[in-house]
């Protein structure tokens, strides 16, 4: 007996999907190897300077204290509108090797002290926003400048989050969506996944 043709027809665009799978899942890791690697290559070149211009890598500063070319980053998804994890890491780790220090120059425990230092500082506003809510008997209205610091301390836990992530070679937005498609997978089943790539 043999197969309805739909069925397959729905096998093989089913294998076809599985592999296509499997193609994009070995381009996103060696994507990921790349931008490692051109990380590592930005940090080491960093440390040299440019010799074209006499620089010495290090606090780097034009005129009046404005970056120099070297630091501003030209944003990997071509919008200036958004921000995307490659973008982050790559201005970050230039601004924190430039004008800081090399990020390997600090440890793991040091970078997660850091990224707990501001989670505190993030916990201490919220904590602020239930006490004005209580005393304001209205626990949803939150004024503008509050949200401003929520905003701002919780950039900050994304900033230092992402340097302790530059610092163990991870890969913060592909270890964020396959976390987060994992879970929409094995837990919610038909759960919303993140796109692999634009």
């Amino acid at each position: 007996m043999s197969l309805d043709p739909r069925l397959a027809a729905m096998r093989d665009v089913s294998v076809q999907l599985a592999s296509a799978e499997v193609r994009a899942e070995m381009a996103e890791e060696r994507a990921a190897k790349l931008e490692s690697e051109v990380a590592a290559l930005r940090r080491e070149l960093s440390l040299l300077g440019n010799p074209e211009t006499g620089s010495t890598g290090r606090g780097v500063q034009g005129e009046a204290g404005h970056p120099t070319d070297s630091t501003l980053v030209e944003p990997v998804s071509g919008r200036r509108d958004a921000l995307s994890f490659a973008d982050l890491r790559a201005t970050n780790v230039a601004r924190c090797e430039e004008h800081y220090h090399p990020v390997d120059a600090w440890s793991f425990s040091d970078w997660l002290t850091a990224v707990a230092g501001e989670l505190g500082e993030l916990a201490g506003v919220v904590k602020n926003i239930r006490r004005r809510a209580d005393e304001r008997g209205n626990s949803h209205a939150i004024p503008e400048t509050t949200v401003d610091h929520l905003a701002d301390e919780a950039a900050d836990v994304v900033i230092y989050l992402d340097l302790l992530c530059a610092r163990a070679d991870v890969d913060l937005g592909a270890a964020v969506r396959r976390k987060f498609n994992r879970v929409s997978i094995e837990r919610l089943k038909n759960g919303p996944l993140l796109p692999v790539s634009r």
